[in-house]
């Protein structure tokens, strides 16, 4: 529970797999405790719940009884297919090494969207150290293993290469069938009759225009069923979301956001409940070579599930990055 100013934030970290309910139950007894002490002393603050949890989360929608109608999205953390995770896949001898112990899972899904944080560049040279990132165009083809169907490239390493690096990426993605979505570019994939919108923005360099991202995601929705905004964003390494975050996932909800998915702090940050829809503050890192503390080696994935462009549950599966670069499943229902 922290306290800044006339804003009360609660956020519960937990892992667990039953007894959630019990959980619920504590955490809504002391926000209640909470609130008739705040009416007592005659205060108005802005209270803020977080729930970050590994399991499901449903009925803050209606749900349907139709499992056959539903159409299931995983979301990444950080990929990053450069510096040391490549030279470790060429010593292990096996390209689709940083998803061997996922990629079952991620063929599961009906959409899969990752967060690609290098570009995709030839001529590549090994490099196991630096903040310049990339990896050879074939590494695409982890990718295409993993089922990835969209790969965000909004974000502060997609430019490395300069337009060069970032034009080819976009277009060795578009030639093994995976679509990259950032700002100019909106993804657009229709599954069973819905039609899936992607969208992405890079917060980090400090320059994005509130009014533009709210016009382009107003644009954005009423092209497609659902629009999944990608935001990259944050302090790096900090457990909690910053004001700014805040004010940018509930503005582009606002705007007409089905779901708002956070990469860049490479650390799991809270789960959010904003009119009915999730924002993932930050997924952590998913295939990544910081390897120095338990906190950028937890990650998560967010499994939502649709019928038609309606939510009706959202489950984290907690990943923990084992072997440098490659992330094994920790707790799945």
């Amino acid at each position: 529970c922290r306290r800044e100013g006339d804003r009360i934030s609660l956020t519960m970290f937990k892992v667990f797999k039953k007894g959630g309910m019990i959980l619920y139950l504590v955490l809504a007894g002391v926000a209640g405790l909470l609130l008739i002490y705040l009416l007592i002393n005659g205060r108005e603050y802005d209270i803020t719940v977080n729930f970050t949890h590994f399991g499901k989360q449903s009925g803050f929608v209606n749900e349907s009884d139709d499992e056959t109608d539903e159409i299931v999205l995983i979301a990444t953390g950080d990929v990053m297919l450069g510096r040391s995770v490549y030279l470790r896949s060429k010593s292990e001898g096996d390209p689709y090494y940083p998803f061997r112990k996922t990629a079952d899972l991620l063929n599961s899904a009906d959409l899969v969207i990752v967060n690609l944080e290098n570009p995709l560049y030839d001529p590549c040279p090994d490099h196991d150290g630096g903040f310049v990132f990339c990896s050879p165009t074939e590494t695409v083809r982890v990718l295409v293993y993993a089922g990835v169907d969209v790969a965000n490239i909004a974000n502060n390493h997609i430019g490395n290469y300069g337009p060069d690096g970032y034009q080819m990426t976009i277009s060795v993605l578009r030639q093994n069938g995976i679509l990259a979505s950032d700002e100019e570019n909106l993804a657009i994939i229709e599954k069973r009759g819905t039609r899936f919108g992607f969208l992405g923005f890079n917060e980090t360099f400090k320059n994005l225009s509130f009014d533009l991202v709210s016009e382009k995601v107003s644009e954005s929705a009423e092209k497609v069923d659902v629009l999944i905004v990608s935001f990259h964003w944050g302090d790096e390494y900090q457990l909690e979301p910053n004001s700014t975050q805040r004010e940018l996932a509930r503005m582009v909800i606002d705007s007409g956001a089905s779901a708002v998915i956070g990469h860049h702090p490479h650390v799991i940050q809270p789960v959010e409940i904003y009119n009915e829809v999730p924002i993932f503050y930050s997924l952590g890192n998913f295939v990544f070579d910081q390897m120095w503390s338990e906190e950028t080696r937890n990650g998560a994935l967010a499994k939502i599930k649709f019928t038609g462009s309606r939510i009706v549950e959202y489950e984290l599966i907690g990943v923990y990055i084992e072997e440098l670069g490659q992330s094994r499943i920790i707790d799945h229902q």
